[in-house]
């Protein structure tokens, strides 16, 4: 489906708005979740937790600001959906600063660190794995893979792991709808999944 126009029959700029939010029902009507895998520890008693901490999420795509949007949009449905404290991403920053750590890339002596300084139950570690369309039979599928893992402040243990994919329809092109109104789209669809596998 292409929306096209003639401009010189006097199209007003003004109605463009209104689409937007069409197109996007368009688009993402048609997605689905292409990938969902998850793990829960057998003795991990989720309700005793009432502080985590959100390490920023790790970008591993083209997308510059990937990883700083995904890791928002995490954190507001956390605190939408889960009856938990979140950290302050500031006390966050200086507490992986002070000890000179990178997020995503700290052992389990270092978590343990980080979730005293904190007072943190409990750190939660992410991933960006797609941020952007793939290919698939010669169509161009926007998608967005976003991959979390729960980790006890005070063992170091993974209690949870999980990834999710969103993909949405290849019919609209990107620049139709706007591509970071859609990517963020998709982003808080795979984000809100895999924050109701730990409720």
């Amino acid at each position: 489906m292409q929306l096209k126009y003639n401009f010189s029959k006097g199209f007003s700029m003004k109605y463009v708005p209104r689409l937007i939010p069409v197109v996007l029902f368009l688009v993402l009507n048609a997605a689905c979740a292409r990938d969902r895998n998850s793990f829960r520890h057998p003795e991990a008693d989720f309700s005793s937790i009432t502080r985590v901490a959100v390490i920023p999420f790790e970008n591993y795509t083209n997308s510059q600001y990937a990883g700083d949007i995904v890791t928002m949009i995490y954190m507001s449905e956390l605190l939408m959906n889960v009856d938990v404290e979140v950290v302050e991403p500031g006390e966050v920053a200086r507490a992986l600063g002070a000890d000179g750590t990178r997020a995503g890339k700290l052992s389990q002596s270092e978590i343990k660190s980080i979730g005293s300084a904190l007072k943190a139950d409990t750190c939660i570690f992410g991933t960006v794995q797609e941020y952007g369309t793939v290919r698939v039979r010669n169509e161009n599928y926007p998608v967005v893979s976003v991959n979390v893992r729960w980790v006890d402040a005070q063992t170091g243990t993974i209690i949870f792991m999980a990834s999710v994919s969103e993909e949405g329809s290849p019919q609209i092109p990107v620049i139709d709808v706007g591509e970071e109104q859609l990517y963020s789209v998709l982003a808080r669809r795979a984000c809100r999944k895999l924050v109701n596998m730990v409720r």
